[in-house]
């Protein structure tokens, strides 16, 4: 299955620049060294690869004590608490994202996801035939603009922003993230010098529209009920599903997020932290052991830790000191041009599932797209009515709908001001 939320259908992906007060020319009211500083860092990630290696971890608690404190007890520890690998791959508003994971039964899943300028490819092997999906943008648009195409969240706790949604890819450029919240939806509540311990820094805070309550507004419960009939979630994943949904929607309407600039970087992101109103944080991020890109101008961290004091799969319970901590060790990083061919998905082995949707007659069939099996027969779902669904055709045809959800916070910091 591919690796979305941690707790099942709906940890919303945030975005924290969705829906909020489009405070039209903030960005203008930054320092001028700032301002440019930052518009500097996104120009400069083109061409770039960055592979890291993800774990979760329980803080203060046993790995069951914090599953039971996040309602999550018919989670299993060990695959909450495992580890992943992910690369990122980025040139010229072209992306590749490679997500790789151990079951508990010690097989690796694998799932890829590609972007070469017109068609988004996703792609899972490993523990199970491979499946692999192609769609034009244009249909994806269609369908849905707000799905998640791709697992962005280095990037995104660093201070960036990469295209991680479908309507991000009309016009896919990278961005330094305090930047285009401003620019999009963020309100700048202040920006100023500050000094932390030794270290001379620039504060900026920004307000803007909390993505995980709009988004819950957005959707109807019973709806999400229906759709997940069809999901492989069990029972008691279903009904716990809708009860975040039911919190999400009384969670407070904005959040405000505060970074931390370190002008020795070219005002890199060293630190930042979400909080509701002035309350006290509920999630904080330390980026360290920097590395400068050569020839750039670009500083990148190594280590990237995010904690929580409210996790999502229970939304408004917020604890004294933090109980899950989500940490990004940068394994490599490259700045050498990108074959083309490296944002294509090409499966050829035999067997293989393919949902084609651009092939030219696509449009006509019920899910916009053809499938078949690589050197077999077509198992055409669309027009044989009575041909049963295969789970794994229904993983790719929902992962649309699933990936509204999706990887946990910062993207927070995405859609709005700031997994």
């Amino acid at each position: 299955m591919i690796t979305t939320p941690r707790n099942g259908y709906l940890v919303f992906v945030v975005g924290l620049f969705l829906l909020s007060r489009h405070s039209i020319g903030a960005a203008d009211k930054l320092p001028a060294e700032v301002a440019k500083a930052l518009e500097s860092q996104g120009e400069q990630l083109s061409p770039i690869t960055v592979t890291w290696t993800r774990q979760f971890q329980a803080v203060g608690h046993t790995k069951q004590e914090v599953l039971s404190l996040l309602n999550m007890n018919h989670r299993s520890p060990d695959r909450f608490f495992s580890q992943s690998v992910h690369t990122i791959k980025w040139q010229e508003g072209k992306l590749y994202d490679y997500r790789e994971r151990k079951g508990d039964d010690g097989s690796t899943a694998v799932t890829e996801t590609a972007f070469d300028g017109r068609i988004r490819y996703l792609g899972q092997h490993g523990r199970r035939r491979k499946v692999l999906g192609k769609h034009p943008l244009k249909s994806l648009q269609q369908k849905d603009p707000d799905a998640q195409i791709a697992d962005t969240m280095y990037f995104q706790y660093s201070g960036f922003h990469l295209p991680d949604q479908v309507g991000d890819l009309v016009h896919p450029t990278a961005e330094s993230l305090p930047l285009k919240l401003l620019n999009e939806s963020g309100t700048l509540i202040s920006a100023q010098p500050l000094t932390v311990g030794s270290d001379d820094l620039f504060a900026i805070e920004i307000e803007s529209a909390n993505p995980e309550h709009a988004a819950a507004l957005k959707l109807d419960i019973e709806a999400v009920r229906r759709d997940l009939e069809f999901s492989k979630e069990t029972d008691e994943d279903k009904e716990a599903i809708i009860q975040q949904l039911r919190d999400k929607q009384k969670l407070p309407e904005t959040i405000r997020t505060r970074f931390f600039l370190d002008p020795k970087r070219n005002y890199a992101v060293v630190r930042w932290e979400h909080r509701y109103g002035v309350g006290d944080a509920i999630r904080t991020c330390t980026c360290e052991d920097f590395v400068k890109v050569d020839g750039r101008s670009l500083w990148l961290p190594r280590k990237v830790s995010l904690e929580f004091l409210e996790y999502f799969s229970r939304p408004g319970y917020v604890t004294d000191t933090p109980i899950v901590r989500d940490t990004y060790l940068i394994n490599e990083v490259r700045t050498d041009m990108i074959p083309d061919d490296q944002f294509v998905l090409n499966y050829t082995e035999p067997g293989t599932l393919v949902m084609d949707g651009t092939v030219e007659d696509a449009s006509s069939y019920p899910e916009g797209h053809k499938t078949y099996h690589v050197g077999g027969t077509l198992d055409d779902f669309g027009r044989a009515a009575g041909k049963q669904r295969s789970s794994l055709a229904w993983w790719l045809v929902a992962v649309n709908v699933i990936l509204v959800a999706a990887i946990g916070i910062v993207i927070l910091l995405r859609r709005k001001a700031s997994s």
